[in-house]
């Protein structure tokens, strides 16, 4: 098959990304909006039991995909009778991981002390096997570049299941409104994903052609697992040790810290990674790489240094008083954010690369210890696991930068340098507006009045920095790129 050519492939891909980020913007706005309004009809432990039961289940949806989406993602063109049969084998361990998530419902609420989470476990095992179903479903879509089709997803369904959720929080209904919710939004994202792809499996069921998937979506399938494994043992160690209302207010910080980071950076994936696959080794490779960092750099990390100097303030501000202890927890998770943006792009060169099995060993290096010492330290409380989080995302970035990269022929130090010279700026800004939250906090003021004068004082260092001419001409290299976005040029 002729490749697409590369003006062709730049404008898809602005326009691609584009979609995304507009869909991304829209689906981000609704769960915030989504937190903010059943925080004040809910209180942590109503989130906290169920949370409980996805940080362990949510692994349901890691199995029933197999890897096998971004295998369909990164081929140019596959035959209808892989396709098929690459859904036949999604929808077959979607049945069988719910199967296991029903049968598993006593244990599962064994495991906390917790009966009342039998019942939500089996509600919550047959959203598993609805949303088993999307995969393939979703991948067609990005396969075919169908970005506009696939931005608009999410943000139907979260906001059709965001009503469902208020409505019943309004009439009493407790934590079953957070199950209502994925309920909802499972339902809703299969139905419309159905629709916009106009895929229906015609061929019968067979593996015939399909190992080469099977074995690229195992290897892919490994580092999901242990990337799930270290993101949310997390809160399954929180649960065991402190119970509900702790575990609903680690949650709450993580899912704060990931607004900005997997809700972007996930939907990104299924543009960059077809994308990627046209692009020329050498120096094109090396710039389309930088020019993706820098991007994400500067797009998200404004974010995270607010969570950063906001901390307990935003938190309060956002969801009320009830909810400020997850602020502190919410700081720390966003420093290991840091990391984790800049590492972004490695996980994309070794997909383009198709070396995914060294990001395993690399991964699981990184994550297997620190999850075993979540267990070990949860004890001292949910400070410590957070910590314990950040520094994995610290390590696991050095780890695929500094070993992973040459190994796969992408000069490190392309990708390690501006990633310093980031953090650099980074640090005073973070610094000088911690130090006037903290200097206010004693002195009495309310958190709104904190959290803005720490801001100011966060963007004054901003626009000291600006008289630094690197700093100026990062600034200058970010607004070109997105300059270029709104021209749909490359």
């Amino acid at each position: 098959m002729t490749s697409p050519d590369s003006a062709s492939l730049q404008g898809t891909a602005v326009r691609g990304g584009f979609a995304v980020i507009i869909g991304q913007v829209l689906r981000t706005l609704i769960q915030l909006i989504g937190l903010i309004l059943l925080a004040r009809l809910l209180t942590p432990v109503d989130f906290g039991l169920v949370a409980m039961v996805t940080s362990i289940i949510g692994v349901t949806s890691v199995l029933s995909d197999f890897g096998l989406s971004m295998a369909i993602m990164r081929e140019a063109s596959l035959p209808p009778a892989i396709r098929d049969a690459l859904f036949y084998i999604n929808a077959g361990l979607a049945l069988v991981t719910a199967g296991c998530v029903w049968l598993a419902a006593p244990l599962i609420a064994g495991f906390y002390g917790e009966p009342l989470l039998e019942e939500v476990t089996r509600w919550l095992a047959a959203f598993v096997c609805i949303s088993g179903l999307a995969p393939q479903f979703r991948a067609e879509l990005a396969r075919k570049h169908k970005f506009a089709s696939l931005a608009c997803v999410d943000p139907i369904a979260q906001g059709v299941a965001l009503v469902a959720a208020c409505i019943a929080a309004l009439r009493g209904a407790g934590y079953w409104a957070v199950v209502i919710q994925q309920g909802v939004a499972a339902v809703i994202l299969v139905t419309v994903l159905v629709v916009l792809s106009r895929y229906v499996p015609r061929s019968r069921p067979s593996l015939r052609g399909v190992k080469e998937h099977l074995s690229f979506g195992a290897t892919s399938l490994g580092i999901d697992l242990t990337n799930y494994a270290a993101v949310y043992a997390a809160p399954a160690a929180v649960g065991q040790a402190l119970g509900a209302a702790t575990i609903g207010l680690y949650n709450r910080a993580f899912q704060l810290v990931a607004f900005p980071l997997v809700q972007l950076a996930g939907p990104l994936t299924r543009v960059v990674v077809p994308i990627l696959a046209h692009v020329d080794e050498g120096p094109k490779l090396v710039a389309a790489a930088k020019r993706v960092q820098l991007a994400m750099a500067y797009a998200l990390l404004p974010f995270i240094a607010l969570i950063i100097v906001g901390g307990p303030d935003l938190v309060e501000v956002l969801f009320g008083p009830d909810w400020r202890a997850s602020g502190r927890l919410a700081q720390i998770i966003a420093v290991g954010g840091v990391f984790q943006i800049f590492g972004y792009v490695n996980y994309w060169l070794y997909t383009r690369k198709r070396r995914l099995g060294l990001v395993w060993l690399l991964d699981a290096t990184v994550w297997i210890p620190i999850t075993a010492s979540y267990f070990v330290f949860n004890t001292r409380g949910a400070e410590w696991i957070a910590a314990l989080y950040a520094a994995s995302l610290l390590l696991n970035w050095f780890a695929s930068t500094v070993i992973g990269l040459p190994r796969i022929g992408f000069p490190a130090m392309e990708l390690l340098r501006p990633s310093l010279l980031r953090l650099a700026f980074l640090t005073p800004v973070v610094a000088v507006g911690l130090v006037v939250s903290e200097t206010l906090t004693r002195s009495g003021w309310q958190a709104g009045w904190t959290l803005a004068g720490a801001s100011i004082s966060s963007l004054l260092v901003v626009a000291l920095l600006a008289f630094v001419p690197t700093f100026r001409r990062e600034i200058r290299e970010f607004t070109a790129v997105l300059a270029k976005v709104r021209k749909r040029k490359l």
